[in-house]
């Protein structure tokens, strides 16, 4: 019911059941629906998703579009390296063809601007209240970049409290 209450607002939902597909193999219809849950507004597997959908010049005709491969090796690693118990970003494409995560941690703003063909991000951390700002250059090709990532935002999030 909340999926339903929440369809004009965009609420979108991870359902499992049976589907009839034609001799594409393209879904044409949903023959039974198991389960359904609800996913949080911050999914970010979901919005990455979405990105599949832009063509270059999605933005003001100059854009480029995020890569599907880069987009799967994103979905892919995140669900693998991002520790369950830290917060979600914010995730939109840039016009570049990446991808930028964004996070609100108290007086903390963390933006990782992530290039998916090299699999590298720099990170910007500013605190609001000082002005004081971070860079670092991460390799998300490797374990240690997520596990600093990882690190990081579970290490603000606790000092935002």
């Amino acid at each position: 019911m909340d999926a339903f209450r929440g369809y004009r607002d965009n609420v979108r939902v991870l359902s499992r059941g049976i589907g009839r597909y034609d001799r594409q193999r393209h879904l044409v219809g949903i023959a039974a629906v198991e389960h359904i849950t609800m996913l949080d507004p911050l999914d970010v597997p979901a919005r990455l998703d979405e990105f599949r959908a832009m063509q270059d010049g999605w933005r003001d005709g100059a854009g480029l579009a995020p890569s599907h491969a880069g987009l799967d090796w994103l979905s892919g690693t995140l669900e693998l390296y991002f520790p369950d118990d830290a917060p979600l970003p914010y995730a939109d494409a840039t016009p570049a063809g990446g991808v930028q995560l964004e996070w609100s941690l108290g007086t903390q703003e963390i933006s990782l601007d992530i290039d998916l063909a090299t699999r590298r991000a720099q990170w910007h951390r500013l605190e609001l209240s000082s002005d004081a700002d971070a860079e670092t250059e991460l390799n998300l090709g490797d374990t240690a970049g997520w596990e600093w990532l990882g690190t990081e935002i579970i290490g603000l999030e606790q000092l935002s409290r």
